[in-house]
């Protein structure tokens, strides 16, 4: 049957893994009966590029897609493969288009859209994703993100998008492809006709109430070759979060719900991929894998039982109800890593954040986690409203105190202020100020200056420093205008770096007192041995 639907997902993105959300909704259309593609533009675009550019797709490049007048020079450098995918897409006969939304990848996604619109003028081109999620009150453009940060000008033409989709694409987009085809308008919340400005006009998504009804990603629409991990695939257990930190809008994003598939769920999928794909390794994609107890230690011991010789790595929030026991059958069914977004160590600075434990609640999960025979990874937000000095100076501290149960940091960032947050929504409340004429997300002071861009900046540099010295890995750092600080120790340290784990990894076993007697051991070893060989040189066998 020949696709009528088409999913794309536009650079840049992740180059580890396949994209998540479109797999999902392609098998949902599928299993409805529409014929669905999924076009993962962004690996296929990074596979084709020589390999002195690919250092586009990372991170620390990120204003070279989301800066307008650096991605100019982006879209110059690809563009001959765009057009070039975009006569391909046109040949194919689809009638309806999907754009993945992220932060990221927002100005090529309109480039595309564009080029379509202008081959096709009658092709359905819809909008989903997180970027899409988060309103203001702009009459141009309820849609946030589709208005410039250098300018404030819209960034899309009146007629290039048909729907936004708020919330969970599976049943919207379902629901559009059957009215359009039918000749009727779409009525279902969450699904935005393209040319609304009025945000009254917008009604806020329904999440799906039964995750196990959804059908299992269809991997096998991506080319799961091309990916840089190919022993893993990613994997959700849960939509939403059972916390509402201050910093993030991911909760809000759900509707401020959390909802838990089933374990046996969950280990059918598993199961699956490693039965169809011949996949060992999983990428829990959850905001958090341990919101539902009951639900992990099901997953654990259903795993235990089939013996699946699998791994998995996670995302949780510290609990201090995590038994010890519960750590033991997760590291039992193969989990290798869990990584805690604890984001400090100051409880001062986590209870102003929303954070539901304080430092000695880390420590203990920490250490548990270690205990278990699990590697044990943080993130780290340095300069939220309200830190001081003395909040930094103490997370150093207690960074000291964690060094043995900690592996990674895996991101340590400058607190920047997203659409939809608490700290957006109410600045007022948490002394916020926004200079004009600068970047919100990341320019923003607190009205008595003690608090900036630069300041955060510092306290970031000032902990990847101490983290450095205490032989902590930091893999990245969300530091844009300038170098990564994570760079430049690449390149310092890369003849290093595998002795130096080496000695910290013994450091973990031996103590210093034992350290020292064996030293001392080996020196006297080395000296009764160097006395044996003059010895027997002089005495048993002199002249030899």
């Amino acid at each position: 049957m020949k696709a009528d639907v088409l999913l794309v997902v536009s650079p840049m993105w992740g180059t580890c893994l396949p994209p998540m959300g479109p797999a999902y909704i392609a098998a949902y259309l599928e299993k409805k009966g529409v014929a669905c593609d999924v076009l993962d533009l962004n690996i296929l675009l990074y596979d084709a590029a020589p390999a002195e550019r690919k250092d586009l797709w990372k991170m620390e490049n990120l204003n070279a897609w989301t800066r307008e007048d650096d991605f100019n020079a982006t879209f110059t450098f690809l563009k001959p493969q765009i057009d070039i995918w975009v006569k391909r897409i046109i040949d194919g006969g689809v009638r309806f288009v999907g754009f993945s939304i992220n932060g990221a990848n927002i100005l090529f996604a309109i480039k595309m859209a564009e080029a379509l619109r202008l081959r096709k003028p009658d092709m359905c081109i819809i909008f989903g994703g997180p970027s899409c999620n988060f309103l203001h009150d702009d009459t141009r453009m309820p849609f946030r993100f589709f208005i410039s940060v250098v300018n404030g000008d819209v960034l899309l033409k009146d007629g290039l998008v048909d729907f936004f989709v708020l919330g969970e694409g599976e049943a919207a987009f379902y629901d559009i492809v059957m009215a359009t085809r039918a000749g009727v308008p779409v009525d279902r919340a969450g699904v935005v006709a393209g040319g609304v400005r009025d945000r009254a006009a917008i009604r806020m998504p329904e999440c799906l109430t039964q995750l196990d009804d959804i059908p299992f990603p269809a991997w096998e629409k991506l080319p799961l070759k091309k990916y840089d991990v190919q022993e893993e695939l990613p994997v959700l257990f849960s939509r939403g979060c059972i916390n509402k930190c201050a910093f993030c809008n991911d909760w809000r994003m759900w509707g401020g719900k959390f909802r838990s598939r089933s374990a046996r769920n969950i280990f059918d999928e598993i199961k699956l991929n490693y039965e169809k794909h011949g996949k060992k390794a999983f990428r829990c994609n959850d905001l958090l894998f341990n919101g539902n107890l009951r639900v992990l230690e099901e997953l654990c011991d259903l795993i235990i039982a089939s013996k699946l010789p699998i791994n998995w790595t996670a995302q949780g929030v510290a609990r201090t109800d995590m038994k010890p026991e519960l750590f033991k059958k997760l590291k039992g069914a193969g989990v290798t890593t869990i990584v805690y977004g604890v984001e400090s160590l100051s409880d001062n600075v986590l209870k102003k954040m929303g954070k539901p434990f304080v430092f000695t609640d880390i420590l203990t999960v920490l250490k548990r986690t270690r205990e278990a025979g699990m590697n044990a990874w943080i993130n780290l937000i340095t300069g939220f409203p309200g830190e001081t000095d003395e909040d930094i100076e103490l997370t150093k501290q207690h960074l000291e105190l964690i060094r043995d149960y900690v592996e990674v940091v895996s991101s340590l960032n400058p607190c920047n202020i997203t659409a939809s947050t608490d700290l957006e929504l109410d600045p007022g409340k948490f002394g916020i100020v926004f200079p004009e004429g600068k970047d919100r997300c990341a320019a923003w002071e607190t009205s008595d200056g003690k608090n900036t861009f630069e300041i955060r900046k510092r306290r970031a540099r000032e902990l990847f420093a101490h983290l450095r010295k205490l032989r902590i890995t930091t893999h990245f750092m969300g530091i844009y205008d300038e170098e990564s600080p994570v760079a430049e120790t690449e390149r310092l340290d890369h003849t290093t770096t595998k002795n130096a784990r080496f000695f910290f990894s013994w450091r973990r076993i031996v103590t210093w007192p034992l350290f020292l007697l064996l030293l001392a051991y080996h020196l006297g070893l080395a000296v009764y041995l160097h006395a044996v060989k003059i010895w027997r040189k002089t005495i048993i066998f002199p002249g030899s």
